[in-house]
């Protein structure tokens, strides 16, 4: 079963998404014509994820430093990939999003990109002030300590792919 992230790839599994990654590509200036199509021809299914699943992805998505990155609809994508794979379905998300790849691998989900690489590491975000060396679990732009400028950093966990 693959979960789709914004555009469909046809072949022998089951395709799914969320209604938010449907209205991400409907009303988000990306060509919805595709997946349109596949929904209406029955290729894709649209399931919505359970509150307390999407709040697990929640959780893992802070622990990753992903969570300002990741949208609503991303979120919700990873919460059903989750479901299912706790139903146990063998579950690919197909995303060029690093931090949907990120969040989901840390899950212990499997992904792949759709054009761009697939992540070979699973990452912690921080950040880091470039005057004092303050650091922060939480990605901000200025340091608390000194005022000075935050930069984004990450450090490698240990849950390789």
């Amino acid at each position: 079963m693959a979960l789709l992230s914004g555009f469909v790839e046809y072949g022998p599994a089951e395709l799914m998404t969320v209604s938010e990654v449907v209205d991400e590509v409907r009303y988000g200036g990306l060509a919805p014509e595709r997946l349109m199509a596949a929904i209406e021809s029955g290729l894709v299914v649209v399931r919505e994820a359970r509150p307390e699943t999407v709040l697990k992805v929640l959780d893992a998505a802070a622990e990753t430093g992903d969570r300002e990155r990741l949208s609503k609809a991303d979120i919700h994508l990873i919460a059903l990939a989750l479901e299912e794979h706790e139903k146990g379905s063998d579950v690919t998300i197909i995303s060029d999003d690093y931090s949907i790849q990120n969040t989901a691998s840390y899950m212990g989900l499997k992904v792949r990109g759709g054009v761009r690489p697939t992540i070979k590491k699973v990452v912690r975000w921080f950040s880091i002030c470039v005057g004092c060396g303050y650091q922060s679990s939480s990605i901000v732009e200025k340091c608390p300590r000194c005022g000075g400028e935050m930069v984004r950093k990450s450090k490698t966990l240990d849950n390789q792919l």
